[in-house]
């Protein structure tokens, strides 16, 4: 338990690599927040699979292309488990476009 004490926030932790880093986190003994965008349903699947290896767990849903909603994901992270220490920045959006023409 190499983390134990300590609190991370994963955004983009609903669904794939976020999702494994979650629970990966937990496995060593952080407590972690989940913040999710779009995928409220994966965000309480993975915060299931948390809780059942004895760490705590919320989930915040935010748009992180809004400034307004970063802060705020940061303010309840703090207020839901009482600081934090790890930040895994995941989250990402993809945009379908000819990589020739995106790197012209």
């Amino acid at each position: 338990m190499r983390l134990s004490g300590k609190t991370a926030l994963v955004t983009g932790g609903s669904q794939g690599i976020g999702e494994a880093v979650a629970i990966r986190l937990a496995q060593e003994g952080a407590d972690v927040v989940v913040n999710y965008h779009s995928h409220p349903e994966g965000a309480d699947k993975v915060a299931s699979e948390i809780k059942k290896l004895g760490r705590r767990c919320i989930c915040i849903g935010s748009d992180l292309a809004k400034v307004e909603d970063a802060g705020k994901l940061i303010q309840e992270s703090v207020a839901g488990l009482g600081g934090l220490d790890i930040l895994v920045n995941n989250a990402g959006m993809e945009k379908r476009a000819d990589f020739w023409n995106v790197a012209k």
